[in-house]
């Protein structure tokens, strides 16, 4: 069966449809055609509409062999000569759209360590996906629906009026409107942050959504609180992109985070305090060796390794004393 355009809103698909029926009916008047002349003239997308509610109707058939609550409803239900056709042909277009969006197919994606992978999907939009980043996504005729599992990627979204882009990460839903923007996400914390465009954010718990423009980024806790809109360092968001790590006055426990997606490795503090140490520096994210050799010598920090094992402890004279 064939796929309704993207272009299409389903409230003009609706609004054909019923011309479609009225057109047909035996009481069918002149002024009724005019009218219905007028409303074709009035926008692009009429003319498309019409032409896939008549396209709808010639597939009918297909439909109504589907098993399916709302056509079993229709089926049985009493005819009545104008309202029934009506609601039969509206419930068969409820429920082959609902068909044509549940069949739609879910494509997951998988970034192993140190990977990063380009994604083009068939609406035109661009996913860059960084190092241990898992993502799926399903595109139907009615919606853009993607869930970000973990890691980071970076949106550049087609504009479709009527067909929104949602991005599902954690507890926090990223709704877009044609625009760039990127998403990290390291165990339960969030960040977005909002290259081009606006997007809007609107955590689980809550009913409203809020607003997040171009140049400003937010994140989410892992608690689900959603922290206060920040600036955007451009350049750091994007080194990622070109394999590097940018970091600014970082705590050592996001860094290593950052690095353990880029390498089979896994940090170790022998003492809490050395995570709240803080780093700032551009660095190779495929060059552990180099990124070590600078921690030692920016910081009183000892670095012992032991094959998949880093463990990070004081240096000799500087044990904490708190």
């Amino acid at each position: 069966m064939p796929t309704p355009p993207a272009r299409i809103n389903p409230y003009t698909l609706e609004r054909a449809i019923t011309w479609l029926v009225a057109l047909q009916d035996e009481n069918c008047n002149e002024p009724t055609r005019q009218a219905f002349r007028r409303w074709l003239k009035e926008h692009d997308s009429h003319a498309l509409a019409y032409a896939e509610a008549e396209n709808l109707w010639s597939h009918l058939g297909q439909v109504k062999n589907m098993e399916k609550p709302a056509l079993d409803t229709a089926r049985n239900a009493k005819p009545q000569p104008w309202r029934s056709g009506i609601i039969g042909l509206f419930l068969a277009a409820v429920s082959y759209g609902w068909w044509l969006d549940y069949s739609a197919p879910t494509v997951d994606y998988r970034t192993g360590i140190g990977q990063r992978h380009g994604i083009d999907l068939a609406d035109g939009s661009h996913i860059e996906l960084d190092a241990r980043t898992q993502l799926s996504a399903k595109l139907s005729w009615c919606r853009r629906q993607l869930i970000l599992q973990n890691g980071q990627a970076l949106f550049e979204v087609s504009h479709e009026g009527f067909r929104p882009f949602i991005v599902q990460v954690g507890k926090l839903r990223v709704r877009d409107i044609g625009t760039r923007f990127d998403i990290t996400k390291q165990g339960e914390a969030i960040q977005v942050a909002v290259l081009d465009g606006e997007v809007t954010l609107k955590p689980d718990s809550d009913w409203l959504e809020s607003a997040l423009p171009a140049g400003y980024s937010r994140s989410m806790t892992a608690d689900g609180r959603l922290l206060p809109i920040a600036p955007l360092d451009s350049e750091r968001t994007e080194s990622w992109l070109t394999g590097g790590l940018l970091f600014d006055r970082t705590p050592l426990s996001e860094i290593v985070t950052e690095l353990e997606r880029y390498h089979d490795v896994r940090f170790i503090f022998t003492d809490p305090t050395l995570a709240r140490q803080t780093m700032s520096g551009r660095f190779d994210a495929a060059n552990l060796t180099s990124f070590l050799r600078a921690l030692q010598t920016t910081l009183p920090v000892r670095v012992q390794r032991k094959q998949e094992l880093i463990i990070l402890s004081h240096a000799r004279g500087t044990a904490n004393t708190k």
